[in-house]
Order: C-alpha cells, then sequence, then structure tokens
C-alpha cells in the first residue's frame, strides 16, 4: 500500500508538472506577475480589444484566474449580445476575436458566429485585418467551409507585397500585419503558395528587425511591445525557436527585446522612451509568452536568398 501512494503521488507530480511545462520555466514568474496586472487593470472583462478577448485568452493560458473572472466576461457578452441581438455592427473582426475567447474557454457553441465569419463580402470590407482574424477563428472552431476558407487564404496572399510584407494598404509595409498573417496562415494545410508567403513574410520580418531585436510597426517608426509581441506569437506558432538565426540581430533576440519593455508590477509600455504602462501592450506581451509552441519547422529559402532579399529592401529605402 505504501508503494502504491508513492507511486499515485509521483504520478500526480508528472501530471502537475506537465500542465505548467507548456511554458517556459524563465517566463512562469513573468507570466504571473503580467497576468495579476491584467486582472486589477481589468476586474470585469468585457466584449472589446482591451479587458476583453485578449486579456481572457492570455489569463485562461496562463491558468491565471479564477472561474469567476471567466465566468464574468461570459455575462457580459450574453448581454451585449442580447443587447445588440447578435448584430455586433460593420467590425466584423469583434465576431473573429468573441468566437477565439470562446474556443479557448471552451464554449465555442454558445453563439452562431461562424453565419457572421463566413459573411466573405462583410469581412473583407474591413480589409486584410478582417479577413485575417476570420480565417484563424475559422480554424479554431474547426469550420468545415473549406470553400470560404480558401477565399479568405487568396484574399490574404494577393494582398502580400513584393518585398513580403502584409499592410492595411497596398505597398505600405506593416510589420503588425506581417506577423499576424503569418499567424493565421500557418494554421492551414501547407501548400506551395502559402509556404512561400510565409517565408518572404518571415524574411521580410528579418530584414526589418530593429538591433536590440525589436520591431517597429512601419519603417521609421519607434519600436513598440505590440508589433514586437506579435512576431514573437507568429515565429512560436510556426515554430521558429525565439534564438532563430534570422531572428537575432547583436545577440538580441525577440524575445529579450519583449523583456525590455516591461516595466514594474508586471506592466509593459507601448514604446520605451517615454512610455507608459499599457494595458494593450500588456495583454499582447501575455498572449506571446503563453503562445503554444509548434512542433519545429525550418525557414525553405536559403541564406542566399535572405541577403539577396534584404538587399533589395535596402536598395528600396534609398
Amino acid at each position: 500500500m505504501k508503494i502504491k501512494r508513492i507511486f499515485i503521488l509521483f504520478l500526480a507530480a508528472v501530471l502537475a508538472a506537465g500542465s505548467v511545462s507548456a511554458f517556459c520555466a524563465e517566463d512562469e514568474a513573468d507570466i504571473a506577475e503580467t497576468a495579476a496586472y491584467i486582472m486589477s487593470a481589468a476586474p470585469n472583462p468585457s466584449p472589446g480589444s482591451v479587458g476583453g478577448e485578449w486579456a481572457v485568452i492570455g489569463l485562461h493560458r496562463a491558468n491565471a484566474a479564477s472561474g469567476a473572472y471567466f465566468d464574468a466576461y461570459l455575462r457580459n457578452l450574453d448581454a451585449r449580445m442580447s443587447e445588440s441581438g447578435g448584430d455586433l455592427g460593420r467590425r466584423y473582426t469583434e465576431y473573429s476575436r468573441i468566437a477565439l475567447a470562446l474556443v479557448e474557454l471552451g464554449e465555442s457553441g454558445k453563439f452562431d458566429l461562424l453565419s457572421r465569419i463566413n459573411d466573405f463580402d462583410s469581412v473583407t470590407s474591413q480589409g486584410i485585418n478582417g479577413a485575417i482574424f476570420a480565417l484563424e477563428a475559422k480554424s479554431a472552431l474547426g469550420d468545415t467551409d473549406t470553400n470560404t476558407r480558401d477565399r479568405y487564404i487568396d484574399y490574404i496572399l494577393s494582398r502580400q507585397n513584393k518585398d513580403g510584407s502584409f499592410g492595411l494598404s497596398d505597398d505600405k509595409p506593416d510589420a503588425d500585419v506581417t506577423a499576424m498573417a503569418i499567424s493565421a496562415l500557418c494554421l492551414q494545410d501547407s501548400g506551395v503558395d502559402i509556404d512561400r508567403a510565409i517565408n518572404r513574410a518571415f524574411l521580410y520580418l528579418s530584414s526589418v528587425q530593429n538591433g536590440d531585436g525589436s520591431f517597429s510597426e512601419t519603417l521609421g517608426e519607434a519600436a513598440c511591445c505590440e508589433t514586437t509581441a506579435q512576431v514573437m506569437i507568429a515565429m512560436r506558432r510556426y515554430g521558429l525557436p525565439d534564438d532563430n538565426r534570422f531572428f537575432t540581430k547583436n545577440g538580441n533576440t525577440t524575445k529579450t527585446a519583449l523583456e525590455r519593455f516591461r516595466s514594474r508590477g508586471g506592466a509593459y509600455l507601448h514604446v520605451i522612451e517615454g512610455g507608459a504602462p499599457d494595458q494593450m501592450a500588456a495583454e499582447q506581451a501575455l498572449l506571446a509568452l503563453t503562445e503554444p509552441r509548434a512542433d519545429r519547422r525550418t525557414l525553405i529559402y536559403d541564406t542566399l536568398w535572405f541577403d539577396a532579399n534584404q538587399m533589395y529592401l535596402e536598395s528600396a529605402r534609398e
């Protein structure tokens, strides 16, 4: 009986350790502190891009909030959907963002959101952001409507710029949008067109990475936490390690760059110089730190192609 008891305790310890190992050990303290900061900043989570779905997803992944916290979000969502009759207006990214949160909470069947998410014309009227969010939500929901999925994929791929970037407007590179496009595309079945687009986008991001490992949303702007976090999410979702050679500049990685935005009490700054604690920055940082690591994959282009791409980008900026 004593041996059996020891075995049970050992097994429980192994299972408990396995539940924690989803994150790097060195990240756990930062995750816990930032989670506490977010809960204090958003004690009553409601549908929205700040203090809403992103906070709920990050906190649930981190196992940092009680069931009561998530119940409060669901009650507020129920009220919002009831008041609006399920019509959240022209910003169709809201349906996708809510769907992602509900999947995370195991409540994906709570509302019929797919009819909105699969409304191609309405979703794309919001531009590439709408298509990116919808594609990710469809993947999370396990939607079987492959025809609409393929239309979203084609829409996103058709808007990739010559330098491999994506943006809210054609020929206006945006590192944030580029990273989000990668994050959505790499959830799809691999194919030559998708693989090529992802690799070109990653190599663009590598070419515009700042010397301290951080990222600016657009060239010439100050580095910001949210964009750096989005690149880190894309890397982890695709399976690139934080110290991937294409994303290490002067010994600085994207992850070490994210740490530079960290402030007291688990807060994060939007920008480092003159920045103040910012809730959106903290929520995006938590999403990056808790992003599940995919199996390792390799960029299909070799160093010669990357060097040529980087030279092209440098010449285009002159």
